[in-house]
């Protein structure tokens, strides 16, 4: 398997990871008063974006050639970064209230 495999693969599992993770955020979202919930609506919407910017990269990753993806491969791992960061934060907030 080549590296560039390998990280697709990756970040493949860790957007599905991510997706379960929004979809928890949301049950427990949905289980908040007015004001909180508005306050976690925004942190979901922001791991919603990071999960469609990861899935875009990663349709934009299967049309990389293999000699030419490492020039692609910093965008790729600060999406994935950002996806984590942002899946962090929305928990993190949701922790520090309850």
């Amino acid at each position: 398997m080549s590296t560039k495999e390998a990280i697709k693969n990756i970040i493949e599992v860790e957007v599905e990871v991510a997706q379960v993770q929004l979809t928890m955020l949301k049950s427990l979202a949905s289980c908040l008063t007015a004001q909180p919930h508005t306050e976690y609506a925004r942190n979901i919407n922001v791991v919603e974006q990071k999960v469609v910017e990861a899935r875009t990269k990663l349709q934009e990753l299967d049309r990389v050639q293999e000699n030419t993806w490492e020039q692609f491969r910093s965008g790729v791992e600060a999406t994935r970064c950002a996806l984590q960061i942002s899946l962090k934060d929305a928990f993190a907030s949701f922790e520090a209230k309850h």
